[in-house]
């Protein structure tokens, strides 16, 4: 099923069969209250507590953000959820704690090494790195 330019900005899935519900041709009325209203029938369904179809969009994001392994990943998830650039997803969604940051940096390049991740052993990385500048440089 395609749909159309002027169809729903969801695919319209039914709450009652969880497929794409074909029969659905035309916006109508209540183009913004179908996606919230199916979604809270579903978490009544399955127990859950009701969040919004942003919320969802935005946990979707993230998730893909915090995955993504090359700059190809971040703006395929980016596309994925039509932002008009991926300065969208960095600006709103790339929020990381210093934690994060701090391993992330720590470990670049590491896949074929054991991840660093204390500081401990952030600072023995950095005095291997100045004994063996300091025995390799030539003056």
């Amino acid at each position: 099923m395609v749909l159309s330019d002027d169809g729903y900005w969801f695919a319209p899935i039914s709450p009652l069969t969880w497929k794409i519900d074909s029969t659905v041709y035309s916006v109508g009325d209540h183009r913004y209250n179908l996606a919230r209203i199916n979604l809270k029938i579903w978490h009544e369904k399955v127990g859950l507590p009701d969040r919004s179809p942003h919320k969802f969009r935005h946990g979707h994001i993230q998730y893909g953000l915090k995955n993504a392994e090359d700059i190809a990943d971040y703006k395929a998830v980016s596309m994925n959820v039509m932002h008009s650039s991926m300065s969208v997803a960095d600006k709103i969604y790339s929020r990381m704690k210093d934690e994060d940051i701090h391993t992330r940096i720590c470990n670049l390049g590491a896949n074929s090494k054991k991840p660093i991740s204390s500081k401990d052993e952030t600072l023995q990385v950095i005095q291997e790195f100045l004994e063996y500048r300091e025995k390799n440089r030539t003056h």
